[in-house]
């Protein structure tokens, strides 16, 4: 069954063991109990001790939207609280509060006395709740750069391309290791379970002011030449710092399908988590290029189509389509947009993501120097192709 609480289900395809133990955890923070099955800084057999933490949960939004839509299913009366959720709301609530083990088994005793219905027998338990439903549907697979050929291996100790062993050249600390999510999996269970899906057709008028990205020109071309049913993506990147003031940072790609209802379009039960760079330091433009590419291999094959099972809008029944995903838009802030574009930083030449300006250094009145986009009024501005990026990066 498909639980609500979706927050715990993807933080679950990163979770290995909740460090079972006594009060001696007490000082641990939350992020020392969540901890992926493969070490994201090393390939050896030391796994637990140079990972990169969870964002600071104390004032995560992430766990407050979590938490709310916790409340929303407490309030569904017409849905049964399963162990799933139990289990996933536990574990929201060991991050926030940076609860000790010994503390989550006291409540899981209480709730069983309590006689609350569905509860987990333990704290194990409830992390294989977790893990098992999350592994489910988000298939995580981990992947590695070769540091001789610079291509991705399904291996993190070797080259599946080259075949070459990762110890011969370098230290098994400094192996880069990402993690890809399978998209069409994750698709297939939103639109399985969401009754929220609206399908857009040419034959409704543009609207005459933006409203959402379903007026956009983009999205009213893509209408024109489909005939068959589709939906959008939106991909978001971005860095996380894990505490305040730290140098390490995670980027996850996350992906959301632009024909559910906006009310429901950035609830966690139907945000796709494509891939996680793990750091512990922030990728450069070619890695950000290496990581993408899984994604964009499989956006592709997408693309193409396939069948999909449908919730019907009353909530109840069932029904197949062949629908095709495109990926229309993505929402970065400047750094984040500077590596998935593969462009120069916002501040330097050719640093604009709209068109191929290239900027001139002017000084400052405090001696320093800036790049300014001056656009003469006689001057043509190019906007940019694949051909102009790639020759922008090479000059800047």
């Amino acid at each position: 069954m498909r639980t609500k609480v979706a927050f715990g289900m993807k933080l679950a395809s990163m979770m290995k063991d909740l460090n079972e133990g006594s009060d001696d955890n007490t000082s641990r923070s939350a992020s020392a109990d969540l901890i992926p099955d493969v070490d994201m800084t090393s390939a050896t057999n030391n796994q637990n001790q140079n990972m990169p933490s969870i964002p600071a949960v104390s004032e995560s939004s992430i766990l407050d939207n979590a938490i709310r839509e916790i409340e929303n299913s407490s309030n569904n009366s017409g849905r049964r609280v399963e162990a799933i959720d139990i289990s996933a709301a536990l574990l929201i609530l060991k991050a926030r509060h940076r609860l000790s083990n010994r503390c989550l088994s006291d409540i899981l005793k209480l709730l069983r006395i309590l006689r609350v219905a569905n509860v987990p027998t333990s704290l194990w338990k409830c992390r294989k709740l977790v893990n098992t439903q999350s592994n489910s549907h988000l298939h995580m697979k981990t992947q590695s750069i070769c540091p001789s050929c610079k291509d991705t291996s399904s291996e993190v100790n070797r080259c599946t391309k080259c075949h070459i062993t990762y110890q011969t050249i370098l230290t098994t600390s400094s192996i880069t290791i990402f993690y890809h999510f399978d998209i069409g999996s994750q698709l297939e269970s939103i639109l399985l379970h969401t009754p929220d899906l609206v399908f857009q057709n040419f034959s409704s008028p543009p609207a005459k002011r933006m409203r959402d990205i379903i007026d956009g020109v983009i999205y009213r071309n893509q209408l024109k030449q489909e005939t068959d049913l589709f939906i959008t993506l939106t991909m978001n990147v971005d860095g996380v710092q894990p505490n305040k003031g730290s140098d390490s940072s995670i980027w996850p790609v996350l992906i959301v399908v632009n024909e559910i209802r906006r009310r429901k379009r950035y609830s966690l039960e139907n945000v796709i988590l494509a891939g996680v760079w793990p750091g512990p330091k922030k990728p450069s433009r070619d890695d950000m290029a290496i990581f993408l590419k899984g994604i964009v291999n499989e956006l592709k094959c997408l693309e193409v189509g396939r069948k999909f099972q449908l919730r019907l809008t009353d909530g109840e029944g069932v029904e197949e389509a062949f629908i095709k995903v495109f990926l229309v838009s993505s929402c970065c802030d400047k750094p984040a947009q500077c590596l998935v574009q593969c462009l120069a930083q916002p501040t330097a030449k050719f640093g604009c993501g709209k068109c191929a300006i290239r900027g001139e250094t002017v000084e400052t009145e405090g001696g320093g120097h800036v790049i300014s986009f001056i656009i003469n009024a006689s001057e043509t501005i190019n906007l940019r192709s694949t051909h102009v990026k790639i020759s922008a990066k090479k000059l800047a």
